[in-house]
């Protein structure tokens, strides 16, 4: 009996989040085969995934980069974890958008069953577990995430490293041997969320010394520790053997030690309101804050009204006198975990330190606020369970927990969840498929596996804004290609990239030439990219190469093929005139 409620528990939780995500997503309005969001950071995530059906992984892509080819082992990619479910999500879509949308979905309902599995071992009741397992996996940072940070969204596993933390603060006794399996395993679903949980192994061991005044009790989060920097260091050994082949890439990875202040934690969006807030006071509120400052992604760490109480609670415990009671000791092992999370990720904080002492890379603090957040969430539900043994005269005490279950709910569904949420599926829908018929006619026209070179040039990875030109929109001719070679994705640094950074001043007439010694077949032009919508080099081009462009439907793409019996050799008069 205990085995079957249990059962209907979990799935009752996950069948929650999934129904949830119909209205809040308005998946009424979607297309499963167009990916939810088309631009900026999610075109680099559907790149990947493309690859997991063009080529079979993800370290490299001879569609991208060519002549030379793609290779993403510059920069590391240890998301094993994610990755692999991707791929077995691929081969039975054979459809990288649909594999996207569909992972995506998938986790919310995945985290809500880790944090609502943590939450009953922790003792409380199945109302309030499910509650509070619903408002964590709808927190504004996962669905302001999005595609955008696909494996930062799916956060499933930081519920049980949480758990781990408590139960190694709380206990003495040696933990179980999965979570030493655990450990190895989670660098593999998001190395920031393996650093943190490194960083606060660090702190519960100091703390099991300070509590029983012998070193040995460090010894069990210590080798927690050390297994997640195994996990982490076998995750990146791709690279680490990659760049003790090609040598040392210095412009793969450009990080500097101040990005930890740019994105660090701040109290202030810790508390403040979702952005773009359904309740007009409260978007005001948030709309005056965004107006008077800089904002970048710590804008997703609100934790909510739920998780801010819960975070504010857990701050008095540690400044204030603490109230006894049945669960004070957990209380306060939340109030440290969270303080000390809080003290690592915060502007002007330790893992400022850490950026200037040890390593920059590590530099979006914010992100710890997924372990802020569950903790405060659970301090809320720690409180409500308390309080429910002791209001009898109001009614049954299941009836009651439920009551306050459904209202949390209800609250996190209104508080943390916004119109901007859902997905602009109309305007997606309308680019995805202008792109999608213009690359269709460019492999009508060109022999297969013909080679196209892209222009403006831009670096790859992380290039920022050219113009109205985003870091990876030029790769949105190959996520609708089949056959085709593309220019763009010559890691920055190597060869390839050294080459095409060659060509990006010459006089049209001169690069024609040159790319047709490659043996390119033509040029395609992403208009966004030019001061002057690409006006100047189009018409150098007309008149090279006396043929028609074919232009995508909302004509911001433009491609120029190279005619079949045109000379290798431009007159010489002809290059002088460029």
């Amino acid at each position: 009996m205990g085995w079957s409620r249990a059962l209907a528990g979990y799935a009752g939780t996950a069948l929650l989040a999934a129904a949830l995500l119909w209205p809040i997503l308005r998946l009424n309005r979607a297309d499963l085969r167009i990916p939810f969001l088309y631009e900026h950071d999610a075109l680099a995530v559907h790149t990947l995934v493309k690859s997991l059906i063009d080529v079979g992984w993800c370290t490299q892509n001879p569609y991208l980069g060519t002549p030379h080819g793609l290779d993403f082992r510059d920069y590391p990619i240890p998301d094993l974890l994610h990755m692999l479910a991707l791929k077995l999500i691929a081969q039975a879509t054979g459809d990288w958008a649909l594999t996207c949308n569909l992972y995506y979905l998938l986790s919310f309902p995945l985290t809500a069953l880790t944090a609502v599995w943590v939450i009953r071992q922790l003792g409380l009741p199945w109302p309030l577990a499910t509650a509070g397992a619903v408002m964590y996996a709808f927190l504004p940072y996962h669905l302001l995430r999005g595609q955008a940070h696909l494996f930062l969204a799916a956060y499933f596993l930081v519920p049980i490293a949480c758990w781990l933390l408590i139960r190694l603060d709380q206990e003495t006794t040696s933990p179980p041997a999965w979570t030493y399996a655990f450990c190895l395993i989670l660098p593999t679903a998001g190395v920031y969320y393996a650093f943190f949980t490194f960083s606060l192994l660090l702190v519960v061991a100091g703390r099991r010394v300070v509590a029983t005044g012998r070193l040995r009790a460090s010894v069990a989060p210590l080798l927690l520790a050390g297994a997640v920097a195994l996990g982490t260091l076998a995750a990146c050994l791709p690279t680490l053997l990659y760049r003790l082949r090609e040598g040392d890439n210095p412009e793969a990875i450009v990080r500097f030690p101040v990005e930890a202040e740019i994105y660090g934690l701040k109290l202030v969006q810790l508390l403040m309101p979702l952005s773009g807030h359904r309740w007009w006071f409260l978007r005001h509120l948030k709309d005056a804050y965004n107006s008077s400052m800089p904002i970048n992604e710590s804008d997703c760490a609100t934790l909510g009204m739920v998780g801010s109480l819960g975070f504010l609670v857990l701050l008095g415990r540690v400044l204030l006198r603490r109230p006894t009671g049945d669960r004070s000791a957990l209380l306060d092992t939340l109030a440290t975990l969270v303080l000390a999370a809080f003290l690592l990720a915060t502007v002007g904080g330790v893992g400022t330190l850490v950026n200037y002492w040890l390593t920059p890379y590590i530099r979006a603090y914010n992100r710890i606020s997924v372990f802020i957040a569950f903790y405060s969430i659970l301090a809320v539900l720690i409180v409500i369970d308390g309080w429910s043994r002791h209001v009898a005269w109001l009614g049954s005490r299941p009836s009651l927990t439920w009551a306050v279950s459904l209202v949390l709910v209800g609250l996190a569904v209104l508080d943390q969840t916004s119109r901007r949420c859902a997905p602009s599926y109309k305007r997606v829908r309308e680019e995805f498929a202008s792109d999608a018929g213009l690359v269709a006619e460019i492999e009508r026209q060109l022999p297969r596996g013909a080679k196209v070179f892209q222009l403006p040039y831009q670096p790859f990875p992380e290039a920022g804004l050219l113009h109205a030109l985003g870091s990876y929109d030029l790769l949105r001719g190959y996520l609708h290609s089949r056959e085709l070679r593309w220019s763009f994705g010559a890691y920055r640094g190597r060869a390839g990239d050294q080459w095409q950074r060659s060509l990006k001043n010459l006089p049209a007439a001169e690069l024609v030439r040159r790319l047709r010694a490659a043996g390119f077949a033509g040029i395609y032009l992403d208009r966004r990219g030019f001061a002057d919508g690409g006006a100047q080099l189009e018409s150098d081009l007309g008149r090279i190469l006396g043929t028609t462009p074919l232009v995508s439907a909302n004509r911001r793409q433009v491609f120029y093929p190279f005619p079949a019996d045109w000379p290798d050799t431009l007159p010489t008069a002809m290059v002088g005139r460029q």
